[in-house]
This record gives C-alpha cells, structure tokens and sequence, in this order.
C-alpha cells in the first residue's frame, strides 16, 4: 500500500507550455492506466486520495512508482506542491506548469 508520494526536483527546472487543445494519450504505452486514471480525476492526484485511485484503475500498489516515474521521466507527471502531483501533455491535461528537468526529479514513495 502507498502511503505518501512525494516528487523532488532539483536544480532548474525547464518551464514548458502545452499548447495542444488535446495531447496525445497512446494506449499502449505502458503507463496508461496511471495516466487515464489521473485524468480521470481532474488530471490531478492527491496524496489522500491515491490509494483509492490505483483501486479503482485495478493498479497494484508495486506496479505505481514504475508508472509514476516513466511519467515523471516524459514530462508528463510533474508534483504541483501540497502532495498532489499532476498530469500534464496526456489527453485533456493540458495545463501550464513548470515541468522539472528529467535528469534532476525523482519520484519516492512508501
């Protein structure tokens, strides 16, 4: 079970706006049920509310950091403060937020 998810970046930090209406969301890429999910919830995942999520997206609890970091890796999961991290450039998540450097974030979970 996952208790707390924090994402730590850093060093600069590479601003980027996403400017499609909609960002490609591939199905067979081997997040996607983490990301689908995310979007699902407002493209946004608290803290609190994680473990009810990898539920209900029939995601095991060891199957999360690797999804979470691939994300992570791509640009396209970045931690907005407050314990939440949010979805962006995946299907309707398209939202403007700093997106950390790749080689500077890690995703560490308990």
């Amino acid at each position: 079970m996952i208790s707390r998810i924090l994402l730590v970046a850093s060093g600069s930090a590479v601003m980027s706006t996403i400017a499609a209406a909609q960002a490609p969301a591939p199905i067979d890429h081997p997040s996607y049920r983490l990301a689908q999910a995310i979007e699902a919830q407002g493209c946004s995942l608290t803290e609190e509310a994680t473990n009810l999520v990898l539920f209900e997206a029939g995601i095991q609890p060891g199957e999360f950091p690797p999804m979470a970091i691939m994300l992570v890796e791509e640009g396209r999961l970045v931690y907005s403060g407050e314990g939440t991290l949010t979805l962006v450039n995946w299907g309707t998540c398209t939202g403007d937020l700093p997106i950390a450097d790749s080689d500077d974030a890690e995703v560490h979970s308990e």
